[in-house]
């Protein structure tokens, strides 16, 4: 399949824009609540599978043709997803807002030498040299969170493993979401995500109910923000940009949940911080801009590779 050079309703920076800004609110909301992490990413994926219904069920015939390959595909970003959010969540409750949404800033170069690997997507050597800048100034970032909260090793162990499921998760989205509207993909991801963690609970005998009101307010709202506004937004732009490009735009996220931990939970914010803040996103602006200028023709869908074997109709 060829990439798609679809010109989209809204500029795509606007989009990134906004996910970024919701999945920014992500640490926030899961600091206030009192559950478990699986249980957090259970029910706010849960949640996100309830809004999304109307739109899934009545594209459901449309999923269940999906070749297997596909079907497998999708399956697999489920899973890394889940994931993710498991090991993410869960850095939370041993380290800083910051520490743990910094250390996703490795995801680009998972996600962009995975381009490489699969699809033979080249970037440019201005392209590496924006990146590296990012994650430089995310480190300043981390610097800054460092002499807060320097005994986290652990929290940090689990941001860092995190990384590994969302870039799968990434990857897979891009061979695969092409291929389905955004609520239908998103939904069946957020779904088999969703099932994922509540198999992690229960292994770890984690309560799935009985939280206080608050803690289930939060569990709506991640659905709400971070969950629709942030990742179904990410899976929608999937049909005009690149896994690559999205995984670069999300390295804003670590300077807005920065800057919303120093707002609402009274994180200290270091000078130093500050400056890794300007650099990320001056870096991340660096790399999006030239891909952005003209949204028409920016392309989205990963080709399959070439089959080596007659197809079979599955």
């Amino acid at each position: 399949m060829n990439a798609l050079k679809e010109r989209p309703p809204v500029p795509p920076a606007v989009g990134i824009l906004v996910a970024v800004a919701a999945v920014s609110f992500s640490s926030i909301f899961i600091k206030w609540c009192q559950a478990e992490p699986a249980v957090i990413g259970m029910w706010r994926l849960w949640f996100a599978v309830v809004l999304l219904a109307p739109w899934w069920l009545r594209d459901l015939p449309r999923f269940t043709r999906l070749a297997r390959r596909h079907l497998l595909l999708v399956l697999l970003a489920g899973i890394s997803l889940g994931v993710h959010f498991w090991l993410w969540t869960a850095s939370l409750f041993y380290t800083s807002v910051a520490s743990s949404t910094i250390l996703l800033a490795l995801q680009p170069f998972f996600v962009l030498l995975g381009e490489r690997w699969f699809w033979g997507t080249t970037q440019r050597g201005t392209s590496w040299l924006s990146v590296t800048l990012a994650v430089a100034g995310v480190v300043l970032i981390t610097g800054g969170d460092v002499r807060v909260a320097g005994s986290a090793l652990f929290g940090d162990v689990l941001a860092a493993a995190s990384t590994v499921a969302v870039s799968a998760y990434m990857l897979a989205g891009q061979a695969v979401r092409p291929r389905l509207k955004p609520t239908t993909y998103s939904a069946a991801v957020f779904f088999l995500a969703s099932l994922t963690l509540m198999a992690i609970a229960i292994v770890q005998h984690a309560p799935l109910t009985g939280f206080p009101p608050r803690t289930w307010a939060m569990f709506a709202l991640l659905a709400v923000v971070p969950t629709v506004g942030g990742h179904f937004l990410f899976n929608g732009l999937m049909r005009y940009v690149s896994a690559g490009m999205l995984s670069v735009s999300i390295l804003g996220e670590p300077v807005g949940a920065t800057l919303l931990a120093w707002w609402l939970l009274g994180q200290p914010l270091h000078p130093l911080q500050a400056v890794g803040g300007v650099l990320t996103l001056a870096s991340v602006a660096w790399f999006l801009f030239p891909a952005l200028r003209d949204p028409g023709l920016t392309p989205a869908a990963a080709p399959d590779p070439p089959p080596t074997a007659p197809s079979t109709g599955r």
